[in-house]
């Protein structure tokens, strides 16, 4: 939430800064994430003398003056200049910890005063905050995560192929999403572990990745000698503080196709895994898949 007021005034130098109220210990890693922003996007500031400012300094120069308020688990932001050529006040608040906190709300405030490269720039570097003011196109990142199975995941590329082409289409044609790539196939420690790092690598900010099961059994019945089935799980992730967060899991409803002959063969697996594979793809509910991907 945020409130602004503009007003003309008259001032190009450069201003001061003042931020009150941080916590004990903070004090410098607020004033470097507040101060950046505003000397780049909105107006030079100059440091504060040791000794600090006169009184006739305070009257007769810009300022910038940001006051911080903590409740219990929000932190209320608000800003006001002095002097300055466009009169800014703003509030804002956020229930993020700390540093989101910070970032969210001076960038919430001064949004509509950024330029717009200013603001494609700010939507880009900080799309992990979902700053309501940007666009939301999530940079998404397609990741296969290796069954255990070993069995299963030597003879399953084509089904892995299969569904990876389909899921990049859909993530194409998702309104709300803009298709980075596919990373490649990984076990599931090594995506957690590993996750916040690729997701920087391949500047995206949302991770989705699938995985698949299936099975090839005798059948009983007189027609079929066996069944193969394969079903998908899907994972989102997104990278907060260091860690791989998942945000929600979608299972994709199994498919099963009949099999006139029943063979160990790696190829006979990679054959039918594929078949059911596509066959899976032409039933899912694309709705359903959508709904999950919003």
């Amino acid at each position: 939430m945020a409130l602004l007021t503009f007003q003309g005034a008259s001032a190009k130098e450069a201003c001061f800064l003042f931020i009150n109220g941080e916590k004990e210990g903070q004090e410098f890693a607020i004033d470097q994430l507040i101060r950046p922003i505003i000397s780049t996007h909105i107006h030079p500031i100059k440091p504060v003398p040791a000794e600090g400012i006169t009184s006739r300094q305070e009257e007769l120069e810009c300022l910038f003056e940001v006051s911080l308020v903590y409740s219990e688990k929000t932190l209320n932001m608000s800003l006001d200049t002095k002097r300055t050529e466009s009169k800014i006040s703003g509030f804002a608040s956020s229930g993020n910890s700390f540093p989101d906190n910070i970032r969210e709300t001076i960038l919430t405030i001064l949004f509509h005063n950024f330029s717009a490269s200013s603001k494609k720039l700010i939507c880009s570097q900080n799309a992990d905050l979902f700053l309501e003011e940007c666009p939301q196109f999530l940079k998404t990142l397609l990741i296969h995560q290796y069954n255990p199975d070993k069995d299963f995941s030597e003879s399953s590329s084509q089904a892995v192929t299969v569904l990876a082409e389909e899921l990049q289409t859909l993530i194409q044609e998702h309104q709300g999403l803009e298709f980075i790539g596919m990373a490649g196939s990984f076990q599931e420690d090594q995506i957690l572990d590993q996750g916040p790092l690729l997701l920087k690598k391949y500047e995206a900010n949302l991770a989705m990745v699938f995985h698949l099961e299936g099975d090839i059994i005798p059948s009983k019945s007189s027609m079929w000698k066996a069944l193969a089935s394969i079903n998908v799980t899907l994972n989102a992730f997104k990278e907060k503080e260091g860690s791989f967060i998942k945000l929600g899991s979608f299972d994709i409803k199994p498919e099963r196709i009949p099999v006139r002959t029943f063979q160990k063969k790696k190829s006979f697996r990679e054959k039918h895994y594929g078949r059911a594979a596509r066959k899976l793809i032409k039933k899912w509910s694309e709705t359903e898949l959508n709904q999950y991907l919003e």
